[in-house]
This record gives structure tokens, sequence and C-alpha cells, in this order.
């Protein structure tokens, strides 16, 4: 279990956050729309990161 966690772990983070962004930009206005930036911004900012991360 711990292996499997390890693998994927951070994908399943990364997809519950866009779906909570996408849940909260159909939700509504308001503080709806922060919650919906940041989950939506989540995949855009991890795969720049390692995309242009040098090693």
């Amino acid at each position: 279990m711990r292996a499997l966690l390890r693998l994927w772990g951070a994908p399943l983070a990364i997809a519950i956050l866009t779906m909570a962004g996408l849940i909260g930009a159909l939700a509504g206005d308001g503080h709806w729309n922060g919650v919906a930036a940041i989950g939506l911004a989540t995949p855009v900012v991890v795969g720049a990161w390692f995309g242009l991360r040098r090693k």
C-alpha cells in the first residue's frame, strides 16, 4: 500500500485539486473564483516546475 501511495500520491492530489477547481468554477462567484483559480492553476504550476527545472 505504501508503494502504491508513493507512486500515485502526487498525481492523485493534483487530480483532487483540479476537480475542486472545476467544481468551484461551476459553484458560483465570490470566494469560489479563488478556489477555482487555485485548483485549476495547480497542474499548470506543477508542470511548469518540473518542466523548467534543471538537473
